[in-house]
């Protein structure tokens, strides 16, 4: 019995199942973080490989794997800003914020380099 190689047959019913369970756990996760964004992705790889029948006859046999993936986008972001009046001096290791008025002048700093 032959088996038609058609989206709306059995012949994907796993890839379906599993298209299902990715995109309502997608939206799951959307709600719960509150995305707004999110998508879905779906590869199918096919291989066709040789197999021999018992006449002797080579035929190919179609290897079909398929992955579904999703990604939701969250985005969280904090504002902040580093408080203060500094000086950028370098140093022996990379560079450093030098507090102005506790550690001399703006111009000691600069003979330093």
């Amino acid at each position: 019995m032959s088996k038609l190689i058609d989206m709306n047959t059995d012949t994907f019913e796993e890839l379906k199942t599993d298209m299902t369970i990715v995109l309502n756990r997608l939206l799951a996760t959307m709600q719960s973080y509150g995305a707004e964004k999110a998508a879905m992705s779906v590869k199918v790889e096919v291989q066709l490989k040789k197999a021999v029948t018992d006449s002797g006859e080579n035929v190919p046999v179609p290897e079909i794997k398929h992955k579904v993936s999703s990604t939701v986008q969250v985005k969280d972001e904090k504002e902040g800003e580093v408080k203060g009046y500094y000086a950028l001096a370098k140093t022996e290791d990379g560079y450093s914020l030098v507090p102005l008025g506790e550690q001399g002048d703006i111009f000691d700093l600069i003979q330093n380099d």
